[in-house]
Order: structure tokens, then C-alpha cells, then sequence
């Protein structure tokens, strides 16, 4: 795990009904850096999850082989499948009614989208 420090300068701007002043303070800022990966907006397919709302199914294109994990409200995992490049249909349909987080992460990338079963 590597650190990186960076100052941040903030402006902070005091008002009062006599005056007006300025003061710029700098704060020393550690941001601890576990796994970063950088992407353009090319490298990945326009993916969506459809339809969504559902009770049965969500589908999918996947542009690689990968792994999707499904989260309730809690953050518990509730599902995992591993998945193939091309389209994907992946059956929902023992989920409870609720909001779910879909995972999906694909040659090192992680990508969240939010579903709403019925």
C-alpha cells in the first residue's frame, strides 16, 4: 500500500457585519492508495443492466469474462456468478423486493449498478 501526501489549500472566507477577512490555512492530507486503475471511456463497453426495474432476470453485454456479485441494502453479498463475454442473463428471481447493488468486475475493473427488484 503506498501513501500519498498532498497539501490542500483551503480558502476559508470569514464574514461578519463590522469586517470581511480572508485566511488561507494548509492542510497536510495522507490518502491511502490500495489498488487504482485507469481507464478511458473507450476501454469499456456502454454497459447497462436491463430491465430495471425487474422480478425475474437482468441482462447485460459483457466485454470479457469476469465475476458479478449482487448486495442487498445491509451490504451482504446475496449472490455471485461468474460471467463470460457476450450477452448475459443472469435469474434474479429468488431475490426479495428491494434495492440491490450489482457488482461487476471485468479484467481489473469495477463497475456498481443499482437494480430495484420487484
Amino acid at each position: 500500500m503506498k501513501t500519498l501526501r498532498h497539501s490542500i489549500f483551503i480558502l476559508v472566507i470569514l464574514f461578519s457585519k463590522v469586517s470581511f477577512a480572508q485566511q488561507t490555512h494548509v492542510v497536510d492530507v495522507a490518502i491511502d492508495i490500495e489498488e487504482c486503475v485507469l481507464t478511458s471511456s473507450t476501454d469499456l463497453k456502454n454497459e447497462t443492466l436491463y430491465p430495471n426495474p425487474t422480478n425475474r432476470f437482468i441482462q447485460f453485454n459483457s466485454n470479457s469474462h469476469g465475476m458479478l456479485f449482487i448486495f442487498d441494502q445491509t451490504g451482504k453479498q446475496v449472490m455471485s456468478q461468474q460471467i463470460s463475454e457476450g450477452e448475459e442473463q443472469i435469474d434474479i428471481k429468488s431475490l426479495e423486493s428491494g434495492i440491490y447493488l450489482v457488482r461487476i468486475k471485468q479484467s481489473g475493473v469495477l463497475q456498481t449498478y443499482k437494480i430495484i427488484v420487484q
